[in-house]
């Protein structure tokens, strides 16, 4: 008989509305922890990937600046360079620059603009 009792007086103490309350709000909070959790695990998901891209695109940039680093080690390659940047030329070597015309002027003697009667007075250097 006292089984019976202490086994109702638990019942009575789990089925309270103080009972359930108390372990809905425990429930609840957990719940939400649980969640916190998840979305930084999956924030540090989207970080790793971005690192691991980063890395690679550094990795590639790496080794473009090393090639560059190798190339302007070499004396053929220092003075490709040089060539490409600035205007310089070696003993008995002569220089010619090019100079693309200005937009729109195709004509060189600049003629056109001046009319017909100006092209006459023009022609005889009036």
């Amino acid at each position: 008989m006292k089984e019976f009792r202490r086994r109702r007086s638990v019942k009575q103490v789990l089925y309270a509305p103080v009972t359930i309350v108390l372990l809905a709000l425990v429930l609840f909070f957990l719940a939400r922890a649980v969640m916190n959790v998840y979305r930084s695990e999956q924030n540090s998901r989207r970080e790793l990937v971005n690192a691991e891209r980063n890395v690679a695109d550094l990795s590639v940039r790496s080794d473009f600046l090393q090639r560059e680093i190798d190339k302007l080690s070499s004396e053929p390659g220092l003075e490709a360079e040089l060539r490409n940047k600035f205007p310089i030329v070696k003993e008995g070597e002569k220089m010619v620059i090019i100079v693309e015309p200005a937009e729109g002027s195709t004509n060189t003697s600049g003629n056109s603009k001046l009319g017909f009667w100006g092209r006459i007075l023009d022609f005889f250097g009036l």
